[in-house]
């Protein structure tokens, strides 16, 4: 680290006249995840960071628009790991003035924590896991829901009638529902999914996205009536927008 690395934060902090944690840009790219978090984020969160990225920046010559911290996974019942990541958004550092000092960041908020879920067998195996986020929902709603997703995915799969209606529709391929509704929900790779969450609005329906193809292609909505691990209906729909 240089010697103008480490100075900027100083100086930093001196014309911000308070204890805001500022860092240099080499500080942040080149800090291991231990220190970063320790700088970063309140002691309680800090103590559960084992990994972090660096998130690019919105604008091409904008700072990097924050930094993740993961904590590490933990079996959520039966094939589901669950985690907590820590959110800190970052911007430039400025002065008593409200100019940007070059090359020095702080956070633009205080920390947040959302959870998230994948399937997986072994949670132990960080890397190989595709997490979703958990949004208007406990963790433990998020596993409740699909254990029972899980449930009656192998029971349409072992050739057994569906327990519960089945409908699906869709916005834009002809046959996406092909031969029918119960078989495509069958065949959905819910280790794809990219987020459960529970609108606010009509019938609040539990709602898991499955993002099966690259970044803006179509997924498949699967809406969820009735308690968690218990369903009394489900919907799909294949659709760009959610």
């Amino acid at each position: 680290m240089t010697v103008r690395s480490l100075l900027l934060p100083l100086l930093a902090a001196l014309l911000l006249g308070n204890d805001a944690p500022t860092l240099s840009l080499d500080a942040l790219k080149q800090g291991d995840t231990a220190a970063l978090a320790a700088r970063l984020l309140p002691p309680e969160m800090a103590g559960q960071a084992f990994a972090h990225e660096i998130l690019p920046p919105y604008l091409s010559l904008g700072p990097p628009a924050g930094i993740r911290f993961f904590g590490h996974a933990q079996a959520s019942g039966d094939h589901l790991c669950a985690r907590t990541v820590f959110l800190v958004p970052l911007r430039w550092a400025s002065n008593a003035d409200g100019e940007p000092i070059p090359d020095v960041l702080e956070a633009a908020a205080p920390a947040t924590a959302r959870d998230q879920i994948a399937l997986g067998d072994s949670c132990a195996a960080e890397a190989g896991l595709r997490y979703a986020d958990i949004r208007a929902m406990s963790a433990g709603e998020a596993a409740t829901l699909l254990h029972g997703l899980i449930a009656l995915q192998a029971a349409l799969k072992a050739g057994r009638a569906p327990s519960v209606p089945v409908r699906c529709r869709s916005d834009l391929a002809m046959g996406a529902c092909d031969p029918d509704a119960a078989r495509v929900f069958a065949g959905l790779p819910l280790d794809a999914m990219a987020s459960l969450d529970r609108p606010e609005t009509g019938e609040r329906p539990w709602r898991v996205i499955i993002a099966d193809g690259p970044e803006g292609a179509p997924v498949w909505m699967v809406d969820v009536l009735g308690a968690p691990g218990a369903p009394s209906a489900i919907a799909l729909a294949r659709t760009q927008h959610f």
